[in-house]
């Protein structure tokens, strides 16, 4: 039982920290789960928690099109490279 608890609190930890990183990520190179370029972040949406964003919202293509991704959808923020890694396929 302690080591679920310990898990989860790891878990909403990391979220959290991803959620500080997206703050400042704006204009950061958004990358599929497999490393590819999926387009750029647009900006961060904050609507139903403050401690952490709902969705990121990605530019991509020849017209710039927007896409909105939910936050789940971030595995890792990298600030020294100012890239994102998505979890799964967009």
């Amino acid at each position: 039982m302690q080591e679920r608890e310990a898990s989860s609190e790891n878990q909403l930890r990391e979220r959290g920290e991803i959620g500080r990183l997206l703050a400042s990520a704006g204009g950061y190179l958004v990358l599929d789960e497999e490393g590819r370029p999926f387009g750029r972040i647009d900006h961060v949406r904050y609507e139903r928690h403050a401690d952490r964003p709902d969705e990121i919202v990605v530019r991509r293509g020849l017209f710039r099109r927007r896409h909105a991704l939910h936050f789940e959808a971030v595995a890792a923020v990298n600030g020294k490279n100012e890239t994102v890694l998505l979890r799964i396929k967009p």
